[in-house]
């Protein structure tokens, strides 16, 4: 059985977390005021690991909370090969849940989760807490955009569902990367109204974003090409996205008379060459290291399961869910990085 504490720590529940921070040294002490996140950004993409943590310790003394809340994961998990330290990572969570720091909230909110139970009986949350949904809440509130989606989730009403979407689909306190935004704007304008939404055009743009791994905006280019919404009417295009959708398990598919539209208008002869195309793409997609579907290739042949279709998507997500608590940042080699890869060794152990 998989041992969630080799994860990242935000994923000890629920294996997913968005968004670390940006951050700000005002009425920091003069040493730091110099100092900023993208001081730590630039030794770690450099590999200067003891550099990164060295000015990451010097922003957290400082009074940034956010960096307050990062060192106590680099600490709890060992990140950048900085030595465990479970006491000094809970001292750093507790004085940036005193600043009331989403990304703190945010933690202490999904490892105090009634499914992480049975994990906390044998080895207890960092942080304690018997009120998990609002420390969501107030990170969400605080401008954490995995905790904005989650309270859509939990909304009442469509209306509230969508406007916690759309302050996670857009620009807020947090720095994060387009792709990621693409995600919460993909759920947020499939609520939004009915298929041919004008909001809904918009996702053809999403969905070109080639080798995301995506399936519900696979799913959504399929739809703009069946339709031609923004882009030309093509069912050969609609029928490959819509394959591609489904392999990639898209928590979405086209309406049923869609489905119908595509098959007839394309011979099963065709449908055949179509699939092939397919997988082209994908191989295609798996050579380029800046894609997802790159990214989890590569992982796929270094554990030797080759192009193998079913790793591909497996990887995929688990890519997804070890990158999380790296987005805000800007590291161009995270995937270098000790927590990372214990991660991705967790989810997917080599054979």
């Amino acid at each position: 059985m998989t041992d969630l504490k080799s994860l990242p720590f935000l994923f000890r529940s629920v294996l997913v977390v968005a968004a670390l921070f940006v951050g700000a040294t005002a009425f920091n002490p003069a040493w730091a005021q110099e100092l900023s996140t993208h001081d730590v950004e630039r030794e770690a993409n450099a590999g200067n690991f003891d550099k990164a943590y060295e000015v990451l310790v010097q922003l957290a003394e400082s009074g940034n909370a956010q960096a307050q809340g990062f060192l106590a994961y680099v600490l709890y998990q060992g990140e950048w090969g900085v030595p465990v330290d479970e006491a000094k990572a809970k001292k750093w969570m507790q004085a940036a849940l005193g600043q009331n720091d989403a990304y703190a909230h945010l933690f202490v909110g999904l490892s105090n989760t009634p499914d992480n139970t049975d994990q906390t009986a044998k080895d207890p949350s960092l942080i304690v807490s018997h009120d998990w949904k609002a420390n969501i809440r107030i990170a969400a509130e605080n401008g954490h955009p995995y905790a904005q989606h989650m309270m859509s989730q939990w909304a009442d009403t469509k209306r509230e569902a969508l406007e916690w979407l759309r302050k996670a689909s857009g620009r807020n306190a947090f720095s994060y990367r387009q792709d990621v935004r693409d995600y919460y704007a993909v759920d947020y304008y499939l609520l939004k109204g009915p298929r041919l939404h004008s909001g809904r055009f918009k996702l053809a743009e999403i969905g070109r974003r080639e080798g995301s791994g995506n399936g519900a905006a696979y799913v959504v280019l399929a739809i703009a090409h069946t339709y031609g919404l923004q882009v030309g009417r093509d069912y050969e295009e609609a029928y490959i996205y819509a394959t591609l959708g489904s392999l990639m398990h898209s928590a979405i598919s086209m309406d049923v008379e869609d489905i119908k539209l595509l098959l007839n208008a394309i011979p099963p002869s065709r449908q055949k060459t179509l699939k092939s195309e397919v997988f082209n793409r994908l191989l295609k997609w798996a050579e380029n290291p800046e894609t997802y579907i790159g990214q989890a290739a590569s992982w796929c042949r270094s554990v030797g399961e080759g192009n193998s279709l079913d790793c591909l998507k497996q990887a995929v997500e688990d890519h997804r869910v070890c990158e999380i608590e790296y987005i805000g940042w800007n590291f161009g080699n995270f995937r270098a990085f000790p927590a990372y890869k214990a991660c991705r060794k967790a989810l997917y152990p080599t054979p």
